[in-house]
């Protein structure tokens, strides 16, 4: 398990965050180019077009721009779905079609544009510690927020086994996504075919206890 390696100092100024902000982006491309091991912090502070004393301020070595990327990842896919589950009682209302698009719409289109970071993430044997702690914490805020949705769609349905039928969904979604975008690239198949998985899964719920053939 990796350690967890904090910041060595938080920015409290928005220059001081533009300026973190930038070293991060520089380093998600030179990750990218070079790969992690041959990446310097020296070729990283050069790509923001900064010192490498400014980068030191913020990160202590290459493995908490490492993790800082990894986080900073989270927080974007919460804040996507911030924005698709903001109205639970429209999306109970919704066709099923458009619920599937809203929510993962957004998913899928973070996951490409973050592919490489991730992907190199988890090469480089970094899958434990903080950084999945936090992602574990996310799942089950998605967990709640879907079991919200989904009791006020199906709400004949019992609260356990609903919830076991939303963490499976959840765990279908999570293990197609790499196959989604490879390198970033997206499959619109792939995505289509996700989407039907999912749709066909929520829809065999409710047939279920309609009696629907």
């Amino acid at each position: 398990m990796v350690e967890h390696v904090p910041l060595r100092r938080i920015p409290r100024q928005a220059r001081g965050q533009r300026r973190m902000d930038a070293i991060l982006d520089a380093a998600e491309r030179v990750f990218a180019e070079v790969g992690y091991e041959a990446a310097t912090t020296n070729a990283i502070a050069a790509r923001a077009g900064t010192a490498i004393g400014s980068l030191y301020q913020y990160f202590s070595n290459k493995e908490a721009i490492l993790r800082a990327l990894a986080d900073r990842f989270l927080d974007q896919l919460r804040g996507v779905l911030d924005v698709a589950l903001d109205d639970a009682a429209a999306l109970a209302d919704a066709p099923l079609e458009s619920l599937v698009d809203r929510i993962l719409d957004p998913v899928l289109a973070v996951r490409a544009a973050r592919a490489g970071i991730l992907d190199l993430y988890f090469r480089a044997g970094r899958p434990g510690g903080e950084v999945a702690q936090a992602a574990h914490g996310l799942i089950d805020e998605i967990v709640a927020r879907l079991d919200a949705i989904v009791a006020a769609r199906e709400p004949w349905l019992d609260r356990e086994p609903r919830r076991l039928r939303v963490r499976i969904v959840l765990e279908v979604v999570r293990a197609l996504l790499p196959l989604t975008a490879p390198g970033g690239v997206p499959r619109p198949e792939v995505i289509a075919e996700l989407k039907r998985v999912v749709r066909a899964y929520m829809a065999a719920i409710r047939d279920e206890v309609t009696g629907n053939p």
